[in-house]
């Protein structure tokens, strides 16, 4: 290999590398006064419907996540944004409410925890029959 394309393929990496640190999602807090559990029924079907306030973040592509924990019997909820990206913007979520099969969860008491303060805390809790 040359001295050129060794330099060359260097800084294709190097941009490469910058491109995928700009677009690493960064974790939005969310207030855990805010959210809100309630069942909704969609073509015969239950579901648990999660939302909160609108998170007012400067970004190109904007979610929120959903963690199941079923051994502690825990909902995680994370706000998450990407500031910039180099894809178009598409997003598949962007917006409350998150709504979720209740078959899914087992019978019993789960609490609702949001990112909040660099770390979860229980926002609320709710009951599945």
């Amino acid at each position: 290999m040359t001295k050129t394309f060794c330099i060359a393929l260097l800084i294709i990496s190097f941009l490469l590398i910058v491109v995928l640190f700009i677009q690493m999602p960064a974790r939005i807090e969310i207030d855990p006064n805010s959210v809100i559990v309630s069942t909704i029924t969609i073509n015969n079907e239950d579901f648990l419907s999660f939302s909160s306030d609108p998170v007012n973040a400067i970004g190109d592509l904007q979610g929120a996540g959903f963690e199941l924990d079923q051994e502690n019997r825990r909902i995680l909820l994370t706000y998450y944004v990407i500031r910039n990206t180099i894809f178009p913007r598409i997003a598949a979520h962007n917006d409350w409410p998150l709504a979720v099969r209740e078959r899914v969860f087992l019978s019993g008491k789960y609490d609702v925890m949001v990112w909040h303060g660099g770390t979860y805390v229980k926002s609320t809790s709710f009951n599945v029959k």
